[in-house]
């Protein structure tokens, strides 16, 4: 009964901690000749805590994986992100990258997942309008690249662990589980 107790303290406390706004890039093209631009609301308005994603990505001939960049606009707070590979996707469009892919400057299929944790008070609020741009610096012909299934952009919100409220609602929620114990004993 203890053990049981515990583990639903803490699935409890982690429900508690975060959620994600998860944005789907399966089969979205990259292309020189224009940013491709995806646009979500967001109705959720805890602190955001971090950015992940996971990008499978295929550049085709004669583009570059490396020329790639991809940018995450909360609009409410004016903050971007930029993931891409720092020395041309980033640098090509003048922007320093959050995160760096490290894509070759060849063209075929890559992968990379990663994360970008944020300051407190970065986005207190992450409710309202985001924006996903997605690009290439290099225009060929055609469509310059495809990201493939599984390549998606993770918003994870929540309560931050040590923020003061936090550790006050543990507390109670622990002291609530001890309470049952002692009750439940006699």
């Amino acid at each position: 009964m203890k053990k049981q107790s515990f583990i639903a303290t803490i699935l409890l406390f982690l429900s508690l901690q975060a959620n994600a706004v998860i944005i789907s890039l399966d089969g979205q093209e990259a292309d020189g000749a224009g940013f491709n631009v995806l646009n979500l609301t967001n109705t959720n308005t805890d602190e955001v805590l971090e950015i992940s994603y996971n990008f499978i990505f295929e550049a085709f001939d004669p583009s570059w994986a490396s020329d790639l960049i991809v940018e995450l606009v909360h609009f409410d707070t004016n903050t971007f992100f930029q993931i891409g590979t720092a020395g041309f996707g980033c640098a090509d469009f003048g922007v320093e990258c959050e995160a760096d892919l490290g894509f070759a400057d060849e063209s075929g299929v890559f992968s990379a997942s990663g994360l970008i944790s944020l300051d407190m008070g970065t986005i207190f609020d992450g409710s309202g309008e985001w924006e996903v741009a997605i690009g290439d610096s290099f225009d060929d012909a055609g469509i310059d690249g495809i990201f493939l299934a599984g390549s998606f952009i993770e918003v994870v919100q929540g309560v931050r662990v040590n923020s003061p409220a936090t550790f006050l609602m543990m507390l109670m929620v622990m002291l609530g589980v001890f309470a049952s114990r002692k009750f439940a004993a006699k």
